[in-house]
């Protein structure tokens, strides 16, 4: 794999390489964690979990076994990563911009998870969307660094260690990955 600079963005195959490292990180410490891929919601919503094959996957890999779910999120050239805890009935939306979660995209997983879990109804679920993490400065010049955002966050969930972090720690957090 190429080495990326300070300057090029994380694009989905390293964001999708790094997380396939996490689900061993978290073993580690004994937490059972299922990572998805890049494309994961681009699927959802333009074909459908059954039609693209979802259904049949999440069944054969007993997805509902994991307590904790990291979905990467890319919507309109921005990363951000809903975190799904069901044990908690919750959500995560993690986003170094601060907005809120895509409503198509968030009732594609709702009903991704609705339609393979048997579970309390969706008014027992809370949606999460911290703004008190830390964001993202955009330089026009070479952009954000959204996915560097995102990666970091799965990481401290993957370790279960919280490691304060800042815009400021992004060129080495890239050089990292």
């Amino acid at each position: 794999m190429p080495f990326q600079s300070a300057e090029q963005f994380l694009d989905d195959v390293i964001i999708n390489e790094f997380f396939t490292l996490l689900p061993g990180i978290a073993k580690s410490i004994k937490f059972s964690l299922l990572c998805f891929d890049t494309h994961f919601c681009e699927s959802l919503l333009t074909r459908g979990f059954v039609s693209i094959g979802y259904k049949k996957w999440a069944t054969r890999n007993t997805v509902w076994d994991y307590p904790v779910w990291l979905i990467p999120v890319n919507f309109a050239v921005h990363w951000t990563i809903l975190i799904v805890i069901h044990s908690r009935q919750s959500i995560v939306y993690l986003d170094s911009l601060h907005g809120n979660p895509n409503e198509k995209i968030l009732n594609g997983i709702c009903n991704f998870i609705q339609e393979n879990i048997s579970m309390s109804l969706w008014d027992e679920w809370t949606l999460y969307t911290p703004r008190d993490i830390p964001s993202q400065i955009i330089n026009n010049d070479v952009g954000g660094n959204c996915e560097m955002h995102v990666c970091t966050w799965a990481y401290i969930i993957a370790s279960g260690s919280y490691t304060k972090f800042s815009e400021d720690d992004m060129s080495a957090a890239r050089k990292g990955i």
